[in-house]
């Protein structure tokens, strides 16, 4: 009896056990279907495995000079209000088409990152969702 593992980086890893006999030939057929969380991350731009590499988030000063770029190349539909709290700026983006609608009359969603300093995660997603709604681009 064999045990054949086959995988590859972003696809489903498959196993399969065969038993061959004396002169007998077995035809061991293997499929690698894409993993699709990471195939939907890496199109997305929530790409799980640069997400889970260390030192490779935003400290806050890029946080705030990502941002502070976004609203000065998009002053139509991004600004940024800044607010001191306990000793550090906190950042508030408001992202919308100023031109369509009433704003009390739209949808207010919150976003909300880094709620404990040694969780950057959770910040790091933010801007990148923000850059994805900005910009609609998703290669960076």
């Amino acid at each position: 009896m064999l045990r054949f593992e086959l995988f590859s980086f972003s696809y489903e890893s498959v196993t399969q056990t065969v038993t061959v006999t004396d002169e007998s030939v077995v035809l061991v057929n293997f499929t690698l279907w894409p993993n699709l969380l990471n195939v939907w991350s890496e199109k997305s731009d929530f790409s799980i495995e640069k997400n889970i590499q260390v030192g490779e988030y935003l400290e806050l000063d890029e946080i705030a000079e990502e941002v502070t770029t976004l609203a000065s190349d998009h002053p139509d539909i991004v600004k940024v209000t800044v607010y001191g709290h306990e000793g550090r700026d906190l950042h508030v983006i408001e992202l919308t088409n100023h031109t369509t609608g009433n704003k009390s009359q739209k949808v207010n969603v919150a976003l909300i990152g880094r709620l404990r300093g040694a969780e950057p995660i959770g910040s790091e997603m933010v801007i990148r969702f923000l850059r994805f709604l900005v910009t609609g681009d998703d290669d960076w």
